[in-house]
Order: structure tokens, then C-alpha cells, then sequence
């Protein structure tokens, strides 16, 4: 299930790339009205070939103006929950939609699923609604073909021909093998003109064809553009085949060609279903007055009209060039491990990648990646914190299969410190190593780190000075890491070829504030073990819309790190995702000690996962922390 809820962003994507498609060749068929219909058929073939197909090369020539990959699950599921969210807070608390939302929430079904899982439905009804009218309309046509007799056996290149008095119209039926059936009654002039029309179809495989478009139409249903492309196609297939008879006859014989049009004319019905090839359908009266003015084409025409198709193939067909990726795109890469790095080595690295402020992902974690960590972890990734001070990167090691969490040698807070003289704007650094289904932490304060070693930003202005503060740090270690301070680590290296910002181009970036990013406050910073109740109060200042779910995490502060505490049996989250548009906020109350065991006297962080969704359709995912004070 969970792979087709993925196939609605795709035929979105396919819908919007063949409509603008359809555009040009409407466009096209507007301007240039003296080339022959059969040309103009081709090109609706090739814009009902880009409803069909999920992928399409790139190409500068191209003049769709939208990319294959245009729409996302996730932006749908955002602008999904922004519509939602604007439906349901103007109905009634008791109302069943919100009834229904919340029953789907304690069941434990997904938000995006369920909203997903919406459109999929309706798509599905939709479809099979169409499907049904379109067979509906096959078989009672076939049923009243039962009675026919033939008249024409099939020859080379043309369809047999059967005779019914049930039928009050000629057209061409069935997808394997057609057949020309004729309502009884008609001349022998009438019949001459009727067959000759319906065996072009024949010989071009338009039975075939038509239902091919059809099929586009079916799975495209809600887009309205697809059925008028789908009536042109028609009206441009008929008018093709009327040429294709036309230009064999004469002027008297074109006259007799009308009005056998004029006598079986039928109305269209405004949508045209998959079959017959009816004689006297699509714009019957256009046709007749094609075939009173009818004259053949010069060559010069057709030879333009043949070179416009095929330059049409090249610039419907395909889709415009992808950009090339940005450079914080390498921050995507799982650093490798590397030897350690001497401390020259280490000096002339920090102060070459100095910056003024925290929040470039690639910069940031080229610096976490060079640094000194103990052999037993593994690099994860990165997270960064920048929607209040003090801004925060937090650094996510996990350990190694078969080995134990090392004894922290002090390597935390040294690589600490020398992050803290990297970057001027972090005010934390903090550290997480997971072990199993444990977690431990590890946070440090620009403040406390400065009380000791004075200001931290100064000592990477040069390399001497870098050299200094690494020196403070080793007798700093010799009394309080009698160990020393990097025991037993290595070097974990992003990228080699990293190129840093000079001072110049980081000038240009502006800190992050955080009037630009998501507040979370609680309305009291103490409790009681017997009142573990708050209220936390989220504010989005992004410009963007912000989704968060129900789930935080409680971490208790132990031995100078932090530790997560684990969730009490029988409980779970409730899968709901709320949403705060654009200069929104909202408030939740939370009850720690009902979801977490041991809740004791302490010093808490409660922390959430909020995520921004951006105008480009990417998501951006934070976390955000507030501390809290449990007392007795």
C-alpha cells in the first residue's frame, strides 16, 4: 500500500508536464490553420504519449516548463494538512471530520498515509466511475451488432462490413479485429463514402489509437485539459481521415461527400468515449464545410508540416535540464575514517576554516569530521539549532558493532572547545552516542568553556594562536585527564578537498536570529514530581509552514552529560501531525511523568522534532530543546 499512495505525486507530475505539451500544440493549431489536420493528429499522439509516460529525457530545447519530479509526496502531503487545517478549524470541535481524524489517530495510521490514502481513493473512484460508463457504452453497442449481416468480406488493408437495421449510424468497432458496420438502409453512395472514410481509419490503426488516449484521459480524469486534448484529438483524426478520401475525389464527387456527412451527422457528446469510429462524429459541421472548400496541399506545406512534427518531438517529448547539484550537497556524505591529525596539522585546519557563524551544514560538519574521536564510534550525522540562542550543533556518534561506549577521556570537551574557537556564533556544543537502545549526551556552554580559557574565537585568527589554545588544552588535560586527552582516537574525514569560505565570503551570510526560526517555550521552568504538567508554546517565525507530531523526548542530566530516558510500557504516540502556518504559533500540554519512567528530582531537556517546509518542496528537519526543573 505504502508504494501506491507514491503514485499520485507521479501522475501529478506527468499530468502538469502533458498539459503544458498540450498547450504548444494548441498554440500551434491556433496559428499555422492551413496545415492539414493529420500533421496536428500526430503532435496530440505525442502529448497523450507524455500522459502515459513517467520519465522523459532532458533537453535545453525543451519547452515544458515544469520538471518530471515537479511534484512531491511530502510537498503534497504539506500543502495537504495546510488545506486540511484551514477546513477543519472552522468546523465544530464535535464535528465528524474532526471525529474521524482523531479515530485515526488512536488506531495508529499515519497522518501522511492518511491524507495520501484520501486522494488515492478518490482518484481510484473517479477512474472506476469512467471505466464503468465507457464498457457500459462498449457492450451496449456491441449488443446491438448481434443481428448484423455482412456485406463486405475483409480484404488486404480493409475491414469487413456488416449491415444491422438496429443501428441508426455507421462506425468502425472492436480493438482486435474491427469491423465497418453500416445502419441498414443507406445508398450505395452514401455506403461508397462511409467505407472509404472508415477504412483510412483501418489502415492507420486509429481503432487502436484512440483507445490509447482514452487511457491517458481515464487516469488523468480530474484534469479537465486532458479531455478537451482528448475532443481535438478526435476532431483532428476525423478531419485527417476526410482528407485522406477528399484528395481523391472531385469537386462534384466532395459535394456528395458533404452531404453524406450532413444526412449522418451526429451530435457530440462532449466527452468521446473510447469507441466506435463513428462516421458523423467531432464537429460535424466544421468538417462539411472542410470538405465544400477542400483543396490539396501544396508540397512546400506538407514538407514544413513534417519538419514541425518532428522538431515538436524533440521539444514536447522531453524535459527540461536538471540544475547542478549546490555544494552543500557534499555535506550528505558519511565521513570515512582517517589517521588523527597532529597538532600542527589540526592548527592550521581550524584556523583555515574559521567562521563567524554557525548554520552552513557543510561547513560546520567538515569541521565536526576532522576532529579527534574515539576509535569504538561511528560518525551519524549532524544537527543543528539555530531558532533561538544559544545556537547549538549537536554531533551524533553511534558505536560500533561489538565494541563498548568509551570512557569519555575527555575528548568531548576538547573537541568542545576548539569548535567553540572555530565558530564565534555557537553557544553549544553537545555530543550524542547511541549504544543499543540507549543514548548518551554530552553538552557544553561557550560561557562555562570561557571562564577557563578566555575568549575562545580570538585563538583561530592565526595559526600560532590555534597552536597556543591547543597547548592551554594539554595542561588542561594533565589535571583533569590524567589519560590525556585523546586516547585511542582517530581522525573521521568528511572530505579532503574542502574548500573553506574566506572571512570575506562569510561576512556575506547573515547570522541566523531567532525572530527567523520556531520558538518553543513552557510556561513555568520548574515543577514538582507530583505536577509534571506544562504548557509548551511553539512559534513560527520562518516565513515558511512548520508540521510537528505529538512525540518529545525527556533527557535527565547525569554525571555532566544527559541521558534519555526510556518511554513506560503500554504507551505510544499519537500519530497526528500538526501544522503552524507562517507567522503562526500554537500550544500543547504535555504530562512527562505519563509517558516516561523516573521522573525524579532533576534537571530536564524535553526535546522535538519540527520540521520547514520550504518553496521548493525540500523538508528541513530540527530540533528543538527547552530545559525544565523537576523538585521535590
Amino acid at each position: 500500500m505504502e508504494g501506491l499512495l507514491h503514485i499520485f505525486p507521479k501522475i501529478l507530475n506527468m499530468t502538469l508536464s502533458a498539459s503544458c505539451a498540450g498547450v504548444v500544440v494548441l498554440l500551434l493549431r491556433a496559428l499555422l490553420k492551413k496545415v492539414p489536420a493529420g500533421y496536428f493528429y500526430a503532435l496530440w499522439i505525442l502529448v497523450f504519449v507524455r500522459f502515459l509516460c513517467p520519465f522523459s529525457l532532458e533537453s535545453a530545447l525543451s519547452l515544458i516548463p515544469v520538471r518530471q519530479d515537479a511534484v512531491t509526496y511530502k510537498g503534497m502531503v504539506s500543502t495537504g494538512f495546510q488545506a486540511y487545517t484551514s477546513i477543519v478549524n472552522s468546523l465544530a470541535p464535535d464535528s465528524a471530520v474532526r471525529r474521524a481524524t482523531a479515530a485515526a489517530g488512536r488506531s495508529g495510521i499515519a497522518p501522511d498515509r492518511l491524507l495520501m490514502g484520501m486522494f488515492f481513493t478518490l482518484w481510484l473512484l473517479g477512474l472506476f466511475i469512467i471505466l464503468a460508463a465507457a464498457l457500459y457504452t462498449f457492450l451496449r453497442l456491441k449488443k446491438r451488432t448481434a443481428q448484423a449481416v455482412i456485406l463486405v468480406k475483409k480484404t488486404k488493408g480493409r475491414a469487413p462490413v456488416y449491415e444491422s437495421a438496429a443501428l441508426e449510424t455507421p462506425f468502425l468497432l472492436g480493438f482486435f479485429h474491427p469491423v465497418i458496420y453500416l445502419p441498414a438502409g443507406m445508398s450505395q453512395e452514401e455506403q461508397h463514402h462511409v467505407i472509404s472514410h472508415e477504412n483510412e481509419h483501418f489502415s492507420r490503426r486509429d481503432y487502436l489509437v484512440k483507445p490509447f488516449c482514452f487511457l491517458a484521459a481515464l487516469l488523468h480524469w480530474f484534469n479537465p485539459l486532458v479531455w478537451l486534448y482528448f475532443k481535438l484529438m478526435t476532431e483532428d483524426m476525423e478531419r485527417s481521415c476526410d482528407d485522406r478520401v477528399l484528395r481523391k475525389m472531385t469537386s462534384q464527387e466532395r459535394a456528395g461527400y458533404a452531404e453524406t456527412l450532413l444526412h449522418l451527422g451526429m451530435k457530440s457528446s462532449g466527452i468521446h468515449l473510447p469507441a466506435p469510429m463513428a462516421f458523423g462524429e467531432s464537429n460535424t459541421k466544421k468538417r462539411i464545410q472542410h470538405a465544400l472548400g477542400f483543396r490539396k496541399p501544396a508540397g512546400w506545406l506538407c514538407a514544413a508540416a513534417l519538419l514541425l512534427v518532428a522538431a515538436a518531438a524533440v521539444v514536447l517529448l522531453t524535459s527540461p535540464e536538471r540544475k547542478e547539484p549546490v555544494p552543500e550537497a557534499v555535506a550528505e556524505t558519511i565521513p570515512a575514517d582517517g589517521e588523527a591529525l597532529s597538532a600542527d596539522e589540526l592548527a592550521a585546519y581550524l584556523s583555515a576554516g574559521r567562521t563567524p557563524y554557525i548554520g552552513s551544514p557543510f561547513q560546520d560538519q567538515a569541521l565536526f569530521g576532522r576532529l579527534p574521536v574515539p576509535e569504538e564510534l561511528v560518525y551519524e550525522k549532524m544537527e543543528l539549532q539555530t531558532s533561538e540562542e544559544p545556537y547549538e550543533l549537536r554531533m551524533i556518534y553511534r558505536v560500533k558493532d561489538g565494541s563498548q561506549r568509551p570512557e569519555d577521556s575527555g575528548w568531548t570537551f576538547s573537541n568542545a572547545v576548539l569548535l567553540f574557537a572555530t565558530i564565534e556564533n555557537a553557544g553549544k556544543i553537545s555530543y550524542a552516542i547511541e549504544e543499543g537502545n540507549n543514548t548518551y549526551y554530552h553538552q557544553y556552554e561557550r560561557s562555562s568553556l570561557e571562564e577557563v580559557f578566555g575568549p575562545l574565537y580570538e585563538y583561530s585568527s592565526d595559526r600560532d594562536k590555534t597552536r597556543q589554545l591547543l597547548a592551554k588544552l594539554e595542561a588542561y588535560a594533565s589535571e583533569n585527564y590524567p589519560d590525556g586527552l585523546y586516547t585511542a582516537v582517530s581522525g573521521q574525514v568528511l572530505n579532503s578537498d574542502i574548500d573553506f569560505m574566506t572571512k570575506e565570503e562569510a561576512e556575506l551570510l547573515p547570522p541566523a536570529q531567532p525572530e527567523e526560526g520556531i520558538l518553543m517555550e513552557t510556561d513555568r521552568d520548574t515543577c514538582t514530581a507530583e505536577d509534571t504538567s506544562l504548557t509548551l508554546t511553539i512559534s513560527n517565525f520562518t516565513g515558511q509552514t512548520v508540521y510537528y507530531g505529538d512525540e518529545y523526548r525527556m533527557l535527565i542530566k547525569e554525571n555532566g552529560g544527559y541521558r534519555e530516558l526510556p518511554m513506560k510500557e503500554n504507551t505510544a504516540w499519537l500519530q497526528v501531525l500538526r501544522v503552524i502556518p507562517a507567522g503562526g504559533s500554537a500550544e500543547e500540554t504535555i504530562d512527562f511523568s505519563i509517558m516516561y519512567e523516573g521522573t525524579a528530582p532533576g534537571e530536564y531537556l524535553i526535546q522535538k522534532v519540527f520540521t520547514i517546509e520550504h518553496e521548493n518542496g525540500e523538508n528541513e528537519d530540527y530540533i528543538l530543546q527547552t530545559a525544565v526543573r523537576v523538585e521535590e
